[in-house]
């Protein structure tokens, strides 16, 4: 009976390991052949090499297994929420880095636009967002790559464990999608923080005033053949007349400010042949840029806005070739004063016509009326030489 019992409690104990033994194996097993799944998928190569050390009878096996298997149809199961939600957060974090970029680059890229090239080419705000985004966009390309290693490297991501066929399902396909969307919304949210920094109206309005005082000086000496023209700002909050091209700051007195100053106050044209005999002379004030030949002939022209308020003066500094400033010079800049007026007051309009057009507007129309005149005095002389040689 002992023996009995012996006996039958050995041959359990066998059974036993050698249902363990066949559960090893086959975890074993599947977790090989997973192996060289996955390792056949990444490295296509990789099969060659298999093929050619696997035994003949591993080639039969394998072949039977193919016949047994081939009418098989093949179905993925549904992941779990869990595998899911890991996917969604995998495919959701780098989205974020993507968002942050793309928004902060437009908004920054945008901005420089709108205050440089819209002021200059009179593009747009949206145009300027456009190209801004055009930018962002280029650089999301760029640098996707490191975004994706940046995550990669930093982020302990957990893996969800999703076969190929897995990967396929509408359902994963979704959670990636709405991994994206999340990721890519919560981005640009933090993107927008550039916003907390940059003031686009007030930047676009001083690079349109700096547009204005370059074009006067540049232009406006030609049209009425001067040394130098300048344009003065007045600054109703510190009293003064300022142009930062040339950083110069006039107190707006009569007595300091010089002859540009009693311009402003008055609201009156100044027309000086002999400006530094002038009484109301200031050398620091009426030669603001210091000329090496000094100051000889002045003109100032007040600039008014709608309700007939002094806010500019436009200074004319030496005629040329020694001359004087004479009314048609004075009434040249008033017409020129006009058209400062309407620009000074329309720096938020991105449509409003550049100053340098009009100016050289003015100058195509005066060489016209010269020609004209030329062309007058010419047929005065053609009469008066004929009616002499008649007598």
């Amino acid at each position: 009976m002992i023996s009995r019992l012996r006996s039958s409690s050995s041959s359990a104990t066998q059974r036993t390991k050698t249902s363990l033994t066949t559960q090893r194996l086959s975890s074993t097993t599947s977790s090989d052949l997973k192996y060289l799944a996955e390792l056949i998928e990444e490295s296509p190569d990789a099969l060659n090499t298999i093929s050619s050390t696997v035994s003949e009878t591993t080639r039969l096996e394998i072949a039977s297994l193919r016949n047994k298997f081939k009418d098989t149809v093949i179905k993925a199961s549904e992941p779990t929420r869990n595998q899911l939600t890991i996917y969604a957060t995998n495919i959701g974090i780098p989205f974020i880095g993507f968002g942050i970029m793309d928004n902060a680059i437009m908004i920054i890229a945008g901005d420089q636009i709108d205050a440089s090239l819209g002021v200059i080419f009179g593009i747009s705000t949206m145009c300027a967002a456009a190209i801004g985004n055009i930018l962002s966009d280029l650089c999301g390309v760029l640098f996707g790559a490191t975004i994706e290693d940046f995550v990669a490297n930093k982020f302990n991501l957990k893996d969800p464990n999703l076969s190929r066929l897995q990967m396929k399902l509408r359902s994963v396909r979704f959670a990636g999608q709405f991994g994206m969307g999340i990721g890519i919304a919560f981005g640009c949210v933090i993107g927008m923080f550039p916003l907390l920094y940059i003031d686009g109206e007030q930047k676009k309005k001083e690079e349109g005033l700096s547009v204005i005082l370059r074009d006067v000086m540049i232009e406006a000496k030609t049209l009425i053949a001067a040394e130098s023209t300048n344009l003065f700002l007045i600054d109703e909050d510190d009293g003064t007349l300022n142009n930062k091209e040339i950083s110069a700051k006039i107190p707006l007195d009569e007595k300091k400010g010089g002859i540009i100053a009693n311009c402003a106050l008055r609201g009156l044209p100044v027309v000086v042949s002999n400006a530094t005999k002038d009484r109301r002379f200031v050398e620091a004030c009426d030669n603001p840029e210091s000329l090496a030949g000094g100051i000889d002939s002045l003109l100032c022209v007040p600039v008014m806005n709608n309700e007939g308020h002094v806010i500019a003066v436009i200074q004319a500094i030496n005629k040329q070739n020694n001359g004087t400033f004479t009314w048609y010079d004075e009434f040249l800049l008033q017409n020129l004063c006009n058209h400062v007026s309407v620009s000074l007051q329309e720096l938020d309009n991105p449509h409003a016509t550049r100053l340098s057009k009009v100016i050289e507007l003015m100058k195509e129309t005066e060489r016209h009326e010269q020609d004209q005149e030329k062309k007058v005095l010419q047929a005065r002389k053609t009469r008066r030489s004929s009616s002499s040689s008649e007598r």
